[in-house]
């Protein structure tokens, strides 16, 4: 639970997705043609050397970019675009050095005003 919100693991289904960069000239193809599924409440890893499309994919998933072709698809639905219903975790630190470790937890509840006293308080946190 989050703020007494249930979090649900969704089925994540990816269909014939291709994702390119550059002018067509110089165009690099980072994912061809790719296609899985990832179960509900399933943990999932990707590995892979550098530069085989790890980031690329992640960004696609997260909604941050659109595939070039194919279809993404969370609980049957298109993913369109970010969501606060999926979170990505980034490898380079994005921390706030000056806060907190607490601090940067709430930094993103705190900024969409999803944190009451009285939230804090049922958890036996003291606001800060």
């Amino acid at each position: 639970m989050w703020f007494g919100r249930r979090i649900n693991a969704g089925e994540l289904v990816l269909t014939r997705v291709s994702k390119s960069y550059g002018a067509l000239y110089s165009r690099k193809e980072v994912i061809k043609d790719c296609s899985f599924a990832v179960e509900r409440r399933k943990l999932t890893v990707m590995i892979g050397p550098s530069g085989c499309g790890k980031s690329t994919l992640v960004r696609l998933l997260a909604g941050f970019e659109k595939p070039d072709s194919g279809t993404i698809d969370l609980d049957g639905k298109s993913l369109t675009g970010p969501s606060r219903e999926r979170l990505v975790l980034f490898q380079e630190s994005a921390l706030f050095p000056w806060m907190t470790t607490y601090d940067n937890i709430m930094y993103g509840p705190r900024a969409r005003g999803e944190v009451t006293q009285e939230t804090l308080e049922t958890r036996g946190i003291s606001s800060r």
